[in-house]
């Protein structure tokens, strides 16, 4: 697996472009064609990590999840200790009402990363334990 790091200038310098294009695409909500971008960096480099979490997350937002799942699980081939890849998993499973899965995928996260999870994902995990009716739980992430 070739990392970033072992790639040609130019090919660096087109990726770095094609992140800025993504990220303009982005403010403009042009969700697809920032989506394009993604798909050129991975054709570049197939194992650029940032751009697999990007691809999950804003094909998950389309709600394509089947697509965001496989985009997801190549992230997490590449790296299994990759806790915002398991956080992006966590959020299409809870899309996908698949709330047992969500709440395991979530609590890998913080048990690899426990001290920078984004607030954003412990509400979810907190809703998905109360989606599964395990109150106490979601009491206990909520801080009731």
């Amino acid at each position: 697996m070739a990392s970033f790091d072992s790639l040609d200038k130019k090919t660096k310098d087109e990726i770095n472009q094609l992140f800025d294009k993504a990220t303009d695409f982005l403010k403009d909500n042009k969700i697809s064609d920032a989506l394009g971008c993604f798909n050129k960096i991975l054709v570049l480099d197939p194992n650029h990590h940032f751009a697999l979490l990007n691809k999950a997350s804003w094909l998950a937002q389309l709600g394509m999840h089947r697509r965001a799942l496989e985009a997801i699980d190549t992230a997490l081939k590449q790296d299994p200790k990759s806790y915002k890849a398991l956080l992006i998993k966590g959020s299409i499973f809870q899309d996908l009402t698949r709330y047992e899965e969500a709440v395991n995928t979530y609590l890998e996260a913080i048990t690899i990363n426990p001290n920078d999870i984004p607030y954003i994902s412990m509400k979810n995990l907190g809703i998905s334990l109360f989606k599964l009716q395990r109150y106490n739980d979601a009491i206990k992430i909520f801080g009731v």
